[in-house]
């Protein structure tokens, strides 16, 4: 569960109602979080590691290119990436690597140097932000940025604010979020830090806090029992934009030590549901935000300024109005499903041509 599989879902959805495009999808994990992918009309192969090192992928990945003899491979991760390169050049096939969904430097040893170290073999290399083309240090000529999609679609249908509020048992007037994993990378320590110093002046903000991630726990038992007590944890809900519609303000704190955003999900959804949000300046969150008309960039781990803003904003109710507005029309114009498939089918085109 995340951005890039998100992103990945919206991606096929538009790929199929395209007559003349046939899709395969291969899979390396057999969690599926995103189960409305089993209802698309597409093929859908499974090829599990048995360690780390399976070189029996190749073999499977290789007779099953030679069997449904794809124009192009899409891969969608590093590791997918390490696997396709090879097989592609082997039967002549036009590669393209979408892995780079961040602007983080690399620090260590892992895939991303492989694919680092690769990228000039591909046919065309995409990002889904500026930011993340120009870490990488990616050439125009084999570079190339499609930002994210919103799909409107996913919210025409949501639950009524307060029939929401009242099942999640949230009573406050105004109610603070953030959407984003449990890891490190995310920065919870100044959410939660924010929270505190917020709750100890207002007792009608409610904060939310909703993701998944391995180290959950560790996080969540820093976190002093008392806090604890007034801020709403919930792990792997889904639909997430229905959680999102009871935010007044969406709030996605990244710690840049660990971490730069491509063009987060969880910011596109905050926008397009018209709520007001408070971002760390990083990657490329001020490729989706503009600063002070349809959002906030602040510095990191500066929790005075996001402070007085949420204060700002909550008692402000006409221009956190405007603000949500600003920020659905943005996200509407230059960050639609649309825009996204139609750059993706013009790349496809353009590889092949």
């Amino acid at each position: 569960m995340g951005g890039k599989e998100r992103q990945l879902i919206e991606l096929l959805k538009g790929l199929i109602d395209k007559k003349q495009i046939k899709v395969k999808l291969v899979i390396m994990n057999k969690d599926v979080h995103y189960p409305e992918v089993y209802d698309l009309d597409i093929d859908i192969n499974y090829l599990i590691r048995s360690s780390k090192r399976d070189i029996r992928i190749f073999f499977e990945l290789y007779y099953l290119c030679k069997t449904f003899k794809p124009d192009i491979i899409h891969t969608w991760d590093s590791m997918t990436s390490f696997y396709a390169l090879p097989i592609a050049k082997c039967f002549k096939i036009k590669v393209i690597n979408g892995s780079i969904r961040n602007a983080t430097p690399i620090k260590t040893f892992s895939f991303d140097w492989f694919s680092k170290l690769t990228f000039p073999y591909y046919d065309k290399i995409i990002s889904n932000s500026l930011a993340g083309l120009k870490q990488y240090n990616i050439s125009r000529k084999n570079g190339h940025c499609i930002h994210n999609g919103f799909d409107f679609n996913r919210i025409t249908k949501l639950k009524p604010i307060n029939e929401i509020k009242e099942n999640l048992g949230i009573n406050q007037k105004k109610v603070i979020g953030m959407v984003a994993s449990f890891t490190k990378k995310k920065d919870w320590s100044s959410f939660f830090e924010i929270a505190r110093i917020i709750l100890s002046k207002r007792d009608d903000i409610a904060f939310i806090a909703v993701g998944s991630g391995k180290v959950n726990k560790k996080i969540i038992s820093s976190i002093n029992l008392e806090l604890k007590e007034k801020i709403h944890f919930f792990f792997d809900y889904h639909p997430v934009e229905e959680i999102i519609n009871v935010f007044d303000i969406g709030v996605l704190t990244t710690d840049t030590n660990y971490h730069q955003e491509g063009i987060s999900n969880s910011i596109i959804e905050y926008m397009a549901l018209s709520k007001s949000v408070i971002a760390t300046n990083c990657g490329g969150n001020n490729e989706l935000i503009i600063d002070g008309k349809t959002g906030f960039l602040v510095d990191n781990n500066n929790h005075e300024q996001i402070c007085n803003l949420i204060l700002d904003i909550v008692n402000d109710y006409a221009s956190s109005v405007a603000l949500g507005l600003a920020g659905k029309k943005r996200i509407a114009q230059s960050f639609s499903l649309d825009n996204m498939l139609n750059k993706y089918y013009y790349l496809y085109n353009n590889i092949l041509s």
